[in-house]
């Protein structure tokens, strides 16, 4: 009899493990059922997506999606939606360069808002009175700068007429020097052909002649100069027939035996062919661009008006931007990123600041330098020289080379000129040298611990493979990449 009471029990208990969620037992032991029932259904849930349920999410009611699903999400969804956003970066690049760079722009003022929020006890107020110090600057700085380089491009007409006759006696001196030469440096690029080349006898050009074909030559058993050439007067007449019809002659052979030699080399005459035609395709191409970039300019301007503005916005609210993006962090990698991004905007800041400061110190250089000289311009190619000298070498040779133009074509071929270049040449070279051996290997050392063939390395590297813009970013992306190297090991080593 009580095996049967206990066969019967078994029997009632599982059905209710069978039963459907929800349903209720007739028992007494309902709730105790329920529980089983819900801890079935999570295991199950479980098995099929990998989430584990636990405390008040159990009570939760979850839509159990298929396992082949989850899958098809896992492998095609998530890359789809990667490469979506890596094609909508693309086509909206100058919206996003734009708050890369006011993002810059106001992660290089933060340390200042930072300070001098310690003093006033608002934010607002804090960063108005940078922009208010960042614009006096300007007034104080740049206007006068612009001012002088406003009165230069109004004088540019009248030195541009002095440069132009400047130009032009150093052509008519060079034309003159080589006259002088003529003689010597013709009779040895005849004596090469005539070496060079086997010419053969070809007819004369219609309205040239020959010294034979000059009628009632006299006879005369002496030599003249005339012309500058040695001319046989045996047999000859002295006329002014005679000098026209010497030259014609010489100038004739030489044009056939050119003309033979380009015959007989089709590369080269392919050559200089190639060479007039892309002379002239370039000039047309150089000419397109300048009017481009001109009719842009103001555009541009006006788009990276926008920069300050943005700025701002970035300063108000860096800590809320820093808080949401640790909201998407999960909470075991947090310490982790915290500590990484510290790391960075250590580096990054420290180097970024370094270089605003050197390229600060390096444009007033070259201006006050080049002006003591006597260059004209000199407060203009200095601070372009110096935001230039933000990707490294690009500063001194912007520095250099106008000048050297400048001082050529304001002084001429002269003594003076000679000496003014040299004068440019030490002064720039100075100033790079103690940029070059000083300043820049202080900032990358302390900032990324790196040597200076390091340093040298990256440069060459980076603009192998980006030109310009790889020099400017390669030291940077070296620094970030040690940061989040030497945490890797760390975390992970």
């Amino acid at each position: 009899m009580k095996n049967q009471k206990n066969k019967k029990s078994n029997e009632e208990n599982e059905v209710k493990r069978n039963s459907p969620a929800g349903e209720t037992s007739a028992s007494g032991g309902g709730a105790a059922d329920e529980s089983l029932l819900v801890k079935a259904h999570e295991e199950s849930l479980s098995s099929m997506t990998g989430i584990k349920l636990s405390g008040e999410n159990s009570h939760v009611i979850v839509l159990a999606l298929p396992s082949n699903f989850i899958f098809y999400i896992k492998n095609f969804l998530i890359p789809l939606l990667v490469l979506s956003a890596i094609f909508a970066l693309y086509y909206l690049s100058g919206i996003v360069f734009l708050f890369i760079i006011s993002f810059v722009f106001a992660y290089i003022l933060n340390p200042l808002v930072i300070m001098v929020e310690k003093f006033l006890k608002n934010k607002t107020l804090s960063i108005l009175s940078v922009y208010l110090v960042l614009f006096a600057l300007f007034m104080l700085l740049i206007v006068p700068a612009i001012t002088n380089l406003a009165s230069e491009v109004g004088d540019l007409g009248n030195k541009m007429q002095r440069y132009s006759e400047s130009f032009k006696g150093i052509y008519r001196n060079f034309i003159s020097s080589v006259q002088r030469s003529e003689s010597s440096w013709l009779k040895d690029l005849d004596k090469y052909f005539s070496e060079f080349i086997d010419t053969p006898e070809e007819p004369a050009v219609n309205g040239l002649h020959t010294v034979s074909d000059v009628p009632n030559a006299a006879k005369y058993d002496e030599t003249a100069l005339i012309n500058g050439y040695e001319v046989n007067l045996v047999n000859q007449q002295v006329t002014g027939e005679i000098a026209i019809a010497k030259t014609s002659e010489i100038t004739l052979n030489y044009l056939n035996k050119l003309n033979y030699f380009l015959k007989k080399s089709p590369k080269v005459e392919a050559f200089i062919m190639s060479f007039f035609e892309t002379l002239k395709d370039n000039l047309v191409d150089v000419s397109t661009s300048i009017l481009n970039w001109l009719s842009s300019l103001t555009a541009i301007l006006f788009h990276y008006a926008l920069v300050p503005l943005l700025g701002y916005y970035f300063l108000a609210d860096f800590k809320n931007l820093w808080a949401g993006f640790l909201n998407y962090i999960p909470s075991k990698f947090k310490h982790q990123t915290v500590r990484l991004v510290g790391e960075i905007d250590d580096v990054l800041g420290t180097f970024l600041r370094g270089q605003f400061v050197i390229c600060l110190i390096v444009g007033i250089a070259f201006s006050f330098a080049l002006f003591l000289i006597g260059v004209d311009f000199a407060f203009v190619i200095g601070p372009i020289a110096g935001i230039c000298n933000i990707i490294y070498y690009l500063g001194p040779a912007i520095a250099l080379i106008p000048s050297l133009i400048i001082a050529l074509l304001k002084w001429g071929l002269t003594f003076k000129a000679f000496y003014k270049m040299f004068l440019i040449i030490a002064a720039i070279l100075a100033i790079h040298l103690l940029d070059a051996f000083k300043f820049q290997p202080f900032i990358a050392e302390k900032s990324f611990s790196m040597h200076p063939l390091t340093l040298m390395l990256l440069l060459f590297i980076g603009f192998q493979l980006q030109g310009l813009f790889g020099m400017f970013v390669a030291i940077p992306l070296y620094g970030v990449g040690k940061v989040i190297y030497n945490n890797f090991k760390i975390v992970y080593v």
